[in-house]
Parts: structure tokens; sequence; C-alpha cells
């Protein structure tokens, strides 16, 4: 790559990392024997990459100083958390670039790299930032520190998103459940109103209850609980789907469950016990007695 001569031109404004950048690579900061101070790029940058191959370009990178000649410069692209602030970071070095050396006062203009070895972050979602670094013989970054860098805007995700935190869930009835009888509509949301849709008819559900178990995902808020008491019955046999909806917009999977109705939405008057060998382990026995008020069997007794 051809150097060209910098015409005649005031101040540049530069953005300048002094510091050091620790992965598995470290990008120095500490400039010692012959270097340039003020190589800066001029215009824009920008990469690209599919696989293990990346591109780099940037409009033109320049040494500002008034004579004297850099160290071996490059482009080098990495990837971090959060946008590079020009303070200690974090980060995976992804592609590099070597330009060569340039005097004082001139420019390489309209670098742009052709097909690079590129070696993705983690899967996550990265902000990446294009550095032109300069060999000084420091310890970090292969004896590389930074001149100057850009940060692109737009986050990059490698391999699948992450999914957003959990901060509303249905927990009955449960995917796959069976029903019957009288039973809950139950779950917690962060935030409320909570409304239940069965079957496409939404209904409102008493919402603040106590749920200390979800106060480290809702920021301390433990009056989370929802819970609406129903009568499966009155949904007919078969199959059905239960959604949540907080605030009117649906959160979650919808829930898909089976409705057993033995006879009629509310039997009276029947009585029944019923035992159950080897549960909830073996050799123990559970005995079961029909409830009218909930319309449904309930342990009466586990032996020995």
């Amino acid at each position: 790559m051809n150097p060209s001569c910098v015409p005649g031109r005031g101040q540049t404004a530069m953005r300048r990392a002094l510091i050091a950048v620790l992965v598995f690579f470290c990008l120095g900061a500490a400039s010692f024997g012959a270097a340039a101070s003020n190589i800066v790029f001029v215009g824009g940058t920008t990469y690209s990459f599919s696989g293990d191959v990346a591109t780099l370009t940037a409009d033109r990178v320049e040494n500002d100083d008034s004579g004297g000649i850099s160290g071996t410069l490059r482009l080098e692209l990495w990837a971090f958390s959060s946008p590079y602030d020009g303070s200690s970071q974090f980060g995976y070095r992804m592609a590099i670039y070597r330009l060569g050396q340039l005097n004082g006062g001139f420019g390489f203009p309209n670098v742009n790299s052709g097909p690079i070895a590129f070696a993705p972050p983690p899967n996550g979602t990265w902000r990446f930032t294009i550095f032109v670094t300069e060999f000084t013989g420091d310890p970090l970054n292969d004896g590389f520190v930074v001149r100057d860098y850009e940060n692109f805007p737009t986050p990059v995700t490698i391999g699948a998103p992450t999914p957003p935190p959990t901060t509303a869930a249905l927990e009955n009835p449960a995917n796959g459940s069976f029903q019957s009888g009288i039973g809950l509509i139950s779950g917690w949301s962060c935030q409320g109103p909570v409304t239940v849709s069965v079957d496409g008819v939404s209904v409102s559900a008493p919402y603040g209850g106590p749920r200390g178990d979800t106060a480290s995902l809702c920021s301390g808020n433990s009056s989370t609980g929802f819970g609406l008491l129903v009568n499966y019955n009155n949904f007919g046999a078969g199959g059905h789907t239960a959604q949540l909806y907080v605030n009117g917009v649906a959160r979650g999977s919808p829930s898909f469950f089976t409705v057993t109705v033995p006879s009629g939405e509310f039997m009276r008057g029947l009585a029944k016990t019923v035992t159950v060998p080897n549960f909830p382990s073996a050799g123990r026995t559970t005995t079961l007695i029909w409830q009218e008020s909930q319309q449904n069997f309930a342990i009466q007794s586990v032996v020995p």
C-alpha cells in the first residue's frame, strides 16, 4: 500500500486510548521507542464478516506528525460488551490487517484489507470497534498500542440471541396438564394489570399477592402474584388454551390443558375414598378422599 501526501490542513481532532485492554490479548498504551503520536482515521471506516473471513476498510489513515516515521501500523477489529470508551475494558480481538510504516505528513488512502482471517467472539451481543494501532514494543497486544478508534453503533449478535429475562409466568394451568373441578388460574408478573384468556375469552385476574421468590427478577418487587378461582368443569371436557396478558400484551407461550368433567359442572352428595399403593414412594400408601367443595379428590393420609 502506497502512502499519499497529506494536503495542508488544520489540527486534526484525535481520540487516543492510552490504556491497556486485557482479554486473551492485551491492547497496550505505554508508548516507548521511536513512534508517531498523531496517527488518526480520516473519514469513515467499515467492516464486514462471513464465517471466518472479514474485510476492514478506512477512507484514510494519516500520520499528522510534522516529520519522522511511524512504527508499523495495523487495523484491528475488536468486540466489547459495551461501546469502547477509552478506559480499560475486556474484549476480543477478531481481525488484524497490517498497513506498514508511515512518514509524518503522509497517509494511506482507501484502505481495504480484502479477505482476512476472522475469529468471532463467544456467543452473545457485542459492540464492535476498529482501531489503528502502532508498534512501539509495548509488552501488550504484540507490542502495538492504540492511536485512534471508531465505535460502530449497531450491536452485533453472535450465535443465538440471548433470551430476554422472564418477567411474568402463567403457572396454572401448566402446559400439558389435566384439570377438573375447582382450581386456580395463577402465576406472577413484575407488572400489572393481568388478564388471562382461555379459549379467546379474557378474564381479569386479581393482582398483587405476595411472591417473595420473584423479588430478584422484579427489581425487589415481591407483590407480583395473581390468582383466579375457577370451576374448570365449566370450560367443558376436552382440550383448552390459556394465554397470559400483561398490560394487554401476550407474555410467554400459550398453555394447553385438558379438562375432564366427571358428571356435570358441580356434583353433590357424593362420598368416596381411594387408596393409591406405592405412592409417593415404594412401600407407602396414599389415601384420597372426595371433597365436594373442591369437586376433586384431596390427600387424606399417607402411611407409613
